[in-house]
């Protein structure tokens, strides 16, 4: 059996990069920028993913929220027109 080694940087320049993928790349630029220490760089990059991480998933589920508000006024508009 072959085993594959790939970076994370291997992974998203050959498949079609994610929010995730992006952002790591770009904390790995500005950490090799500034020549930070790996423990540093490994706790930006922690942090820095946690918190995109939490305001994504609250921002899809606002955007729920929001479809299911508009399908429901859509649903309603419908029902008055229906009776009308």
């Amino acid at each position: 059996m072959e085993t594959i080694n790939m970076s994370v940087a291997t992974v998203s320049k050959s498949v079609k990069p994610g929010w995730y993928f992006t952002l790591v790349d770009k904390i790995q630029e500005v950490t090799r920028k500034f020549d930070l220490p790996e423990d540093i760089s490994t706790e930006v990059r922690a942090m820095t993913v946690e918190v995109a991480r939490a305001q994504f998933k609250a921002g899809c589920k606002s955007g729920v929220a929001w479809v299911k508000r508009q399908q429901s006024k859509a649903g309603v508009a419908n029902q008055v027109a229906v009776a009308a």
